[in-house]
């Protein structure tokens, strides 16, 4: 155990650096209505030769990188990847990496629901602001899911 007088071990810094640039990255821009949208979400865009696949009616929430909302290592998706805006935590009948369409908003599927809803109808958008996901709060919508 470090003592107050100690100094911090690199990898620590290093990691801590890691997290400050990745949130940096990731931060959300503002729409003239004020409501937060992806900064990043245009990265996702589907190819051209890409078409929707099917739409499912499901229940949508929203979730954050708080340890109270996933599991110990909250800053890591189930597929591997750091969070981003833009992601989103699907259900276990959907491959990961598959691009899902909400309110004319692409997300890409890198996270898993909790193992309560995984395999139903329930999709969680990560939000980097606690704020912002207890706002957005449950609806029932259209999901789109393309091929």
């Amino acid at each position: 155990m470090l003592s107050k007088d100690d100094p911090l071990p690199k990898p620590l810094i290093l990691f801590i650096l890691l997290m400050i640039l990745v949130n940096f990255n990731n931060v959300n821009s503002q729409t003239e209505s004020g409501k937060q949208v992806d900064s990043e979400i245009h990265q996702y865009d589907t190819s051209p030769y890409s078409q929707p696949k099917y739409n499912v009616m499901a229940s949508i929430s929203a979730y954050t990188p708080r340890i109270e909302e996933t599991d110990s290592t909250p800053f890591i998706n189930a597929s591997g990847d750091n969070v981003a805006t833009g992601d989103i935590a699907c259900p276990s009948w959907l491959e990961l990496y598959t691009i899902v369409e909400i309110d004319d908003i692409k997300y890409i599927c890198k996270d898993r629901m909790g193992e309560e809803r995984r395999d139903g109808n329930y999709f969680d958008i990560f939000m980097w602001e606690l704020d912002n996901a207890i706002e957005y709060g449950r609806r029932t919508k259209k999901v789109t899911i393309w091929d």
